[in-house]
């Protein structure tokens, strides 16, 4: 009986010690979540903007408060991104200061390599915004938890590149889809080779496609080939910081539409209202063209013509605008037809994303396009068969389209958590 009540007293002991150790664990860890709340609220607010792995950001850049908001932020963090010559992408991270860091703006460049994988092109560009960031988390207590390292071995030297900028591509995408109805078949392969100094753009390209679909319908199946084989080119002379000159040309025979082959040759000038090197931000250009198309039909048009050299020029007037108010982009073009007054085409397209309010977000885009030059149309009348397989193509003198669309948000400002769970839902 002693023995039963001395084990009882020594398991209700280790009760009381256990409970206790774990009050004190669990004290000390709120203290903990406190002070590291803390300090992570004293953190640099930042708007991320742009089309980019932003959960990748935020798991390797921790140290930052990410916010749903433009307003709330203390930094707005803008990264665009262009093609280079060799076939990788140029990053540009602009950063524009907001509340306590207005006037502390900046911008940094990464550029990754045309055979970068995604990991190591992602990883580059996080490594420029890390350090671009670091002016910014130095006036901040957490930039006492931050140790900055040099990890070079060797001085720079100059590149030695015996492709002499060159770069070069080759592809090849087959497609095999079908069901019990159908079956595609489908082949597309291209070159190119592209060389881009700051002086001298240089492009020439080729493809080769191949479809083979069968249908089967009710009353019958339908079998449709097609081939198309093309080529493009573009040669552009820089001249000065706003203007750019050049040829371009290109070409294509084919099995199917009205036109079974031609090819343009173009002279073609530019000028730019803003310097080049603000490209990733803000365009608005002039561009003009004189084009001459050789074109042999597949059947004779509806104005008598199996073959035919036409002369026209273009116009066109692009732009776009990237700021912390949101994105606009906008191109007006005009093709005229030298031999004929009324053959002519006008094409606007337009579309904004802006922030009207700090939880309303505005999203429009509109185009439409004046078709008077479809010359090009058989001079029969098309079947239903045709229409429907997109072996020819009815007329039209007009298309339009239109978008809206409004966006309220509301709730917390802060995006910090990644939580990858589900991701192939």
């Amino acid at each position: 009986m002693r023995t039963a009540r001395w084990i009882a007293r020594l398991c209700a002991a280790i009760l009381l010690l256990s409970f206790s150790a774990s009050g004190a664990a669990a004290l000390t860890s709120d203290e903990g979540v406190r002070g590291d709340s803390l300090q992570q609220t004293r953190a640099v607010k930042v708007y991320p903007d742009g089309g980019f792995d932003w959960d990748y950001v935020k798991a390797n850049v921790p140290y930052m408060n990410y916010v749903r908001d433009r307003v709330d932020a203390e930094l707005y963090l803008l990264i665009t991104t262009r093609m280079t010559g060799a076939g990788g992408t140029e990053y540009t991270i602009t950063i524009v200061g907001q509340g306590r860091f207005t006037g502390m703006n900046d911008t940094l460049v990464f550029c990754s390599k045309p055979n970068d994988t995604a990991e190591n092109e992602r990883a580059g560009y996080v490594r420029t915004l890390k350090m671009a960031l670091m002016r910014y988390v130095a006036r901040t207590p957490i930039g006492d938890d931050i140790t900055i390292a040099y990890h070079g071995t060797s001085k720079p030297a100059d590149i030695v590149d015996r492709w002499d900028g060159w770069v070069f591509q080759v592809s090849c995408y087959p497609q095999i889809s079908g069901s019990q109805v159908d079956k595609t078949r489908f082949v597309e392969t291209g070159a190119s080779a592209d060389r881009v100094r700051p002086d001298l753009k240089l492009h020439f390209g080729a493809s080769l496609d191949y479809t083979d679909e069968r249908e089967e319908l009710p009353s019958k199946t339908v079998h449709l080939i097609s081939r198309s084989n093309g080529f493009d080119a573009l040669v552009v002379k820089s001249i000065g910081d706003h203007w750019g000159a050049g040829l371009t040309a290109d070409g294509l025979a084919q099995s199917y539409q009205n036109k079974k082959r031609y090819y343009d040759v173009s002279p073609a000038v530019e000028w730019s209202v803003f310097p080049y090197s603000q490209s990733t931000r803000r365009e608005l250009a002039l561009f003009g063209q004189i084009i001459y198309r050789d074109v042999v039909y597949q059947e004779m048009t509806i104005y008598n013509k199996t073959a035919e050299r036409l002369w026209s020029c273009r116009l066109s007037l692009p732009g776009s605008i990237k700021e912390p108010w949101g994105t606009f982009y906008s191109n007006i073009s005009w093709q005229q037809y030298f031999h004929d007054g009324s053959i002519y085409r006008l094409q606007t397209l337009s579309s904004i994303a802006f922030r009207v309010t700090k939880a309303l977000s505005l999203n429009v885009s509109a185009s439409y396009y004046r078709l008077h030059d479809q010359i090009d149309q058989p001079r029969r009348q098309l079947t239903d068969e045709e229409i429907l397989l997109h072996m020819k193509s009815l007329a039209s003198t007009y298309q339009y389209s239109f978008y809206i669309g409004l966006t309220y948000t509301f709730g917390s400002i802060y995006t910090n958590v990644v939580n990858p769970r589900f991701f192939g839902d």
